[in-house]
């Protein structure tokens, strides 16, 4: 396997295992804990077609990098609103019961800024040796 083929692999472990995180933890709030699932349902989806996709062979090395764009670029683009929201409710109790809960970081963010910036970079990088005629 080449370089490429592990970076794929990496970045999906990565993926799982923080929606695996986004859907055990409690925010305590009804709408934080639907929307948090709703991020790592898409998440482990996508993940799964980058999976698939980074498996598959395929006879033109343009399609593959099509799609392997789509998918590289959907993730990129999933990783926006955490990014934005850990920045914006550092901080802030993420919670209905002002006693206790889960106070927003902007440190949370670090995670996602690292995965869009993997996601982006790949997409151009592959782009740029030439595997795409």
């Amino acid at each position: 396997m080449n370089k490429k083929v592990w970076a794929g692999i990496a970045l999906i472990a990565l993926l799982a295992l923080s929606a695996l995180v986004y859907l055990i933890t409690d925010f305590h709030v009804n709408e934080a804990n639907i929307a948090a699932n709703c991020f790592a349902i898409v998440q482990l989806l996508l993940s799964a077609c980058l999976f698939a996709a980074n498996t598959a062979s395929s006879r033109s090395p343009k399609t593959k990098f099509r799609i392997m764009a789509i998918i590289y670029l959907s993730i990129a683009l999933i990783q926006l609103p955490p990014i934005l929201f850990w920045i914006l409710f550092n901080g802030s109790l993420i919670n209905e019961i002002l006693s206790d809960g889960i106070r927003g970081n902007w440190i949370y963010s670090l995670f996602h800024i690292f995965v869009f910036i993997w996601c982006v970079a790949g997409v151009f990088l592959s782009r740029s040796k030439g595997d795409v005629e």
